[in-house]
């Protein structure tokens, strides 16, 4: 299963675009097209796009991975 967190360049950031449609169709209204964004990543595939985008927070003091849960 691939991890439901991203870890991106701030290089790669400057690029990156939230999707609400694609060609001028609005995206579909169906719960795998992630509406209503997706986090488009310039110079990765499709299905590295991320879905769902309920917040974005930007780490400036590591570049290293962060654990999906919390570590007690």
């Amino acid at each position: 299963m691939k991890s439901p967190w991203a870890n991106i360049s701030l290089i790669i950031t400057l690029l990156m675009l939230l999707l609400t449609g694609y060609l001028g169709l609005v995206m579909g209204r169906n719960a795998r097209s992630g509406v209503p964004v997706r986090l488009v990543v310039p110079h990765r595939r499709g299905y590295d796009w991320v879905k769902w985008v309920t917040h974005i927070h930007v780490n400036t003091t590591s570049a290293i991975w962060q654990s999906p849960l919390p570590l007690r």
